[in-house]
This record gives structure tokens, sequence and C-alpha cells, in this order.
């Protein structure tokens, strides 16, 4: 939703967006942030099937969590 906004926040404001141009900057940053977020997610969860304490099991699935969107960030998958 945040993407959705921000893509037509530039184009309401002034900036030079056409619709294609939205579409497909649209399908660019929610298709690599799910890719960076499946890749950390499945690393995440191989780690987590080898580990039997609920306190770490929960600790790895909160710094997958958020180094999911700080690896987006680094790459520049946002609008």
């Amino acid at each position: 939703m945040i993407v959705l906004f921000t893509i037509v926040d530039t184009s309401v404001t002034g900036g030079h967006l056409s619709v294609l141009a939205g579409v497909l900057e649209f399908a660019e940053v929610v298709g690599m942030g799910l890719s960076v977020g499946f890749a950390i997610g499945f690393a995440a969860s191989h780690v987590i099937r080898r580990v039997d304490d609920p306190m770490i099991e929960i600790t790895l699935t909160t710094i997958a969590a958020y180094g999911s969107f700080v690896a987006a960030e680094a790459f520049h998958f946002r609008a």
C-alpha cells in the first residue's frame, strides 16, 4: 500500500510518471521485495528448524523480518 501511495503521490505532485511507468515500478518494487523476503525467510526457517528454544526462534524471526526490510532498503527496492 505504501508503494502504491508513493507512486500516486509522485505523479500527482508534479512528477512525470506515466501509468505504464507507475505499473512497472510497482511490479519491480513488490517483486524484488518479495524475492528478498522469501530468500531471507527461507534461510531463517532452515536455521529455526535446528533450534529447539522458543526465545531463540522468536529472536530469529524478528531479526529475519527486520533484516529483510533492511536488505530491500539497501538494494533500493522501494519507491
